[in-house]
Order: C-alpha cells, then sequence, then structure tokens
C-alpha cells in the first residue's frame, strides 16, 4: 500500500473521552486524506442510565455486558445513540463519521463490546485501528490489545480548555489560572530555570520530582496552556524539548 493510498482508519473512543478536544482534533487530522469511522461508547453514561432505572450493570468474565430485558438494551441503545449524535455534531464538516458501539443485525439488536467490535468486525476491513484513551489507563490498554498489532494505543489528556469547560469557565485564558489547574488535577506545578538563565513553567501529575511524571502541560503566563507533555515516553526529555539543559527546579504549586 503506497502511501498516497486513502486508507480506511477506525477509532474507537470512550464515552468518558467526547468532552475532550484532543478525541476531536485527532480524528480531523487523520481525515484529511484518509476515509474514517469513529467507534463511539459510553460505559460510564450507560451504568448511570442503567442504575436510573434500577438495574444494576452486569458484565461477563470477559467484560461484556450482561442484560436480561428488553427495556435494558433500549436504555443502552438510546445511550450509545445520544453520544454518537454528540460526536456527529462535534465532527460537522470533518469526514469523520461516527457510529455507535453496537449492530443491528437481520433485525435483531447486537450489544457488540466496543473492544469486540474492534478487535472482530472492524480487525478484518480497516487498514489502521486507534484507540484513544485516558493516559491512565494506557497500560492496561496495550495488555488488552497485545495480541493486536493493527491496534495503535493512543493516550488523550484532558487540556485546561477541557476542564474550564466542564467547570463553566467560559473566558478560561484568563480565569482558569495555573493554580486553579493544579488543584484540580491534583498535579504540581514546577518552574525550570535552564543553563542560560531563562526559565519555563510545567504542570505534572506528579508530587515527586522528577519520579511517577506520567503528564504534563506548558504553562505560558500563570496560564496552563493545551501544549502537552508526554512525560512517559522513554524517549521525552526537558534537556531535548527544550533545546537546554535544565540546572534548577523550583516548586510553585501543589
Amino acid at each position: 500500500m503506497s502511501d498516497n493510498t486513502i486508507k480506511n482508519i477506525g477509532i474507537k473512543v470512550s464515552g468518558d473521552l467526547l468532552s475532550r478536544e484532543n478525541v476531536y482534533d485527532f480524528a480531523r487530522d487523520k481525515a484529511i486524506k484518509h476515509h474514517v469511522v469513529a467507534i463511539i461508547e459510553g460505559d460510564t453514561d450507560i451504568n448511570n442510565a442503567l442504575i436510573k432505572a434500577g438495574y444494576e450493570p452486569a458484565f461477563d468474565k470477559d467484560g461484556r455486558r450482561i442484560t436480561e430485558t428488553e427495556e435494558e438494551r433500549n436504555i443502552i441503545r438510546q445511550t450509545l445513540q445520544s453520544n454518537t449524535i454528540f460526536a456527529q455534531n462535534r465532527f460537522l464538516g470533518t469526514g469523520v463519521i461516527a457510529k455507535p458501539s453496537f449492530l443491528d443485525y437481520a433485525e435483531v439488536l447486537c450489544l457488540t463490546n466496543g473492544d469486540d467490535f474492534i478487535t472482530t468486525v472492524m480487525y478484518i476491513g480497516y487498514d489502521e485501528l486507534y484507540v484513544l484513551t485516558d493516559p491512565s489507563k494506557i497500560k492496561d490498554e496495550q495488555k488488552k490489545f497485545k495480541d493486536y498489532p493493527k491496534i495503535k494505543i493512543i493516550p488523550i489528556s484532558e487540556t485546561a480548555k477541557d476542564i474550564a469547560k466542564r467547570k463553566n469557565c467560559p473566558n478560561w485564558q484568563s480565569n482558569f489560572t495555573t493554580k486553579d489547574f493544579a488543584q484540580e488535577k491534583n498535579c504540581t506545578v514546577w518552574q525550570l530555570t535552564f543553563d542560560d538563565g531563562t526559565t519555563e513553567s510545567i504542570a505534572v501529575e506528579s508530587c515527586v520530582w522528577p519520579l511517577s511524571e506520567t503528564e504534563g502541560w506548558l504553562v505560558k503566563d500563570d496560564i496552563v496552556t493545551d501544549t502537552f507533555l508526554d512525560l512517559e515516553d522513554p524517549n521525552f526529555s526537558y534537556e531535548k524539548y527544550f533545546g537546554k539543559k535544565v540546572v534548577a527546579q523550583t516548586q510553585l504549586y501543589t
């Protein structure tokens, strides 16, 4: 397959990620040159809807959802359709197709687990497959899909802008400060001093420098930006990223 070939690309999106802007950026970038289908899930929303209706969410040993009544299945269908409509509205004009993670086969509703969907139906026909997940779940997802080399796991972090929207802060760039972000994400903000005397600030989800870091964000003028730093990447280093050596670090907020 040449680089110029239009590929069929499948992206599995957890319902918990639907408010994160980086989900849509990732899919839009792929859709510039390729055919992209996003499979939309919603486990948390489904569980909440079932509990509200008086049902206890149940799963088998492989993590597949167990249902006993038509009402339960309809609740699941409606929840997934609602999440999918939300994603479809966000993808308008981008070429990305959003579909729910279930099948209607011969007029029978088949509530297919999203993981099963991407490892069976989509694995057969798609050229590239991606699972978008919260950075805290990367290792679990890598273990789950280790026997499926076509599937790549992509961390989607919650940015300062995402959190500001969730907290109903309309003008996030002026109102959502670094200290607010540190408290919300339970992270630490550090100031890096370089060998040329300049400084940079970063917010990291870690309370011990420089150990246990998982993800970080660049800070400018006391505002956490959407510039994400993948601190778990073994190839990442501050010296490589900033192009100069760190000689000191000072904790600003925690």
